[in-house]
């Protein structure tokens, strides 16, 4: 699939959101994903535009990123690609 919006940089904070563990920072919420995502490597999670996932922020995460997770599946996801829901 062809990525509308450039990739976020890949800064990686102190390793606890690679593969998206950790425990979370704040409390989760419900995101709306705004474009289809591709991901790049196993600690990133693909995604389809319109689908609603869970986020949130992991402690010393890069701010361009959160940890997405649909099901029993988790990842880093682009904060561009999002709509943060209340």
């Amino acid at each position: 699939m062809l990525n509308s919006l450039p990739r976020p940089p890949r800064h990686l904070g102190d390793g606890h959101a690679e593969g998206g563990r950790g425990a979370p920072a704040s409390g989760s919420r419900k995101a709306k994903v705004l474009y289809d995502y591709d991901a790049a490597d196993t600690s990133e999670l693909s995604l389809l535009a319109d689908e609603l996932i869970t986020v949130y922020t992991v402690p010393g995460m890069d701010p361009d990123w959160l940890i997405g997770e649909r099901g029993n599946q988790k990842g880093k996801v682009p904060v561009t690609y999002l709509e943060l829901l209340s």
